[in-house]
């Protein structure tokens, strides 16, 4: 075993950059991007549904980057997943494009979290590498009167290391995080703080932050402002240009959701982790499994929400933390003199629309007040101007 002998010993670890290895995570993105025919999209993410309940699939991935991750095979590991109920079972691992993936049921509400634990020996440094995934089950269909302890995030105890996203002030299942948010994320060591961990935080954009774990595990990280509106033919969005790399792929099955892909003017579109926002439209027909429709589908939300003039706009970003501990053992035979713990997850996050409607209202309190001024200006000029009067006067 690899266990610490002692608490201590983690708070000693000692704190190193970022390696050169590339980490890994889980998407819900296939390697094939027909596979996304048959899927939803939910609260939580892209889903299957089979016999009205909710199936999450998932890939590993492996590199550093949202855009430039490829898809991996495990090797010699194994995938956890942590339910509601905080029970523990395996799920079976498939293999397919070359890519690991898995499928679990998600029959309540809630937060599944799936792991996903990889160990190798190298230059006598144990490897321990654990991909996460936080997904959440909601559906509006079931009523909002949900027991508000399922919003709290979910914890394996035995996990090497972890990343929890701690909540929001006031967090419920129908929060969005949104740039100017303050998000804080413990590293923990088997249910326990880690201190003095580099935690980096990256969006789809490129923009990096990194901290380091303080005496509570806890790393903070501001949101920002990454995304702003660009002008086209129907106006200021919250459309970005295409990334180099990036490419938009086609979903059959977009008009099942009612939300065609529309990419500033481009044809029908995938959102993915890789940053290519989608139109999201009420839907028209009776799918029972339409959660937006309604009360959520017709709306404009607020507070710096991403649908904004019928657009939705989500980015993501990536989470990652690490450290090196000074305990040596051995792992299948071979002897290490540390171990070198990492794990990573995603997340997703809305630009704040104030942004554009500041620049709307400034422009028109500018016209106004430049209006008001020449107004003013002329009427002043107007009233300096005496008409002229022939006096005459006679001299004698």
């Amino acid at each position: 075993m690899y266990k610490p002998a002692a608490m201590t010993l983690l708070c000693a670890a000692i704190s190193i950059p970022l390696s050169a290895e590339a980490g890994l995570w889980l998407s819900d993105q296939p390697p094939d991007k027909s596979l996304m025919r048959d899927m939803k999209r939910s609260h939580g993410g892209y889903v299957l549904i089979e016999d009205d309940v909710y199936v999450k699939q998932l890939w590993l991935r492996k590199g550093d980057s949202l855009t430039g991750s490829a898809y991996a095979e495990p090797a010699g590991a194994s995938f956890s997943l942590l339910d509601t109920r905080r029970q523990l079972s395996e799920p079976a691992v498939g293999r397919g494009n070359g890519a690991a993936t898995i499928r679990f049921k998600m029959p309540e509400e809630g937060y599944y979290n799936a792991y996903y634990t990889e160990r190798a020996v190298e230059n006598g440094v144990l490897n321990v590498a654990t991909a996460k995934a936080e997904i959440l089950k909601h559906n509006c269909r079931l009523g909002h009167n949900y027991d508000r302890k399922l919003v709290e995030p979910g914890r394996w105890q035995d996990a090497p290391l972890e990343i929890v996203r701690l909540r929001l002030p006031d967090e419920d299942f129908h929060t969005r995080i949104r740039s100017g948010n303050l998000l804080k994320f413990s590293v923990q060591h088997q249910g326990q703080p880690v201190r003095g961990a580099t935690v980096r935080l990256e969006t789809q954009k490129g923009w990096i932050n990194t901290a380091f774990s303080d005496e509570n595990g806890i790393a903070s990280f501001q949101v920002i402002q990454d995304t702003f509106p660009v002008d086209d033919d129907d106006g200021a969005r919250f459309l970005s240009k295409p990334q180099a790399g990036e490419q938009s792929e086609k979903r059959g099955d977009e008009e099942k959701e009612g939300r065609p892909g529309k990419w500033a003017g481009q044809k029908d579109g995938l959102q993915s982790e890789g940053g290519k926002p989608s139109k999201w439209q009420a839907k028209k027909d009776g799918d029972e499994h339409a959660e937006h429709k309604g009360d959520h589908g017709e709306r404009k939300e607020d507070g710096g929400n991403s649908r904004w003039g019928g657009e939705r706009r989500e980015d993501h970003f990536l989470v990652s933390a690490e450290y090196l501990s000074d305990e040596a053992g051995a792992w299948e035979g071979q002897a290490y003199r540390q171990i070198h713990y990492s794990t990573a997850m995603t997340g997703s996050y809305a630009p704040n629309i104030q942004v554009s409607q500041s620049k709307s209202l400034g422009l028109i309190y500018a016209s106004a007040g430049m209006l008001t001024l020449g107004v003013g200006a002329t009427v002043y000029r107007r009233r300096r101007i005496k008409p002229f009067k022939e006096v005459g006067f006679d001299e004698r």
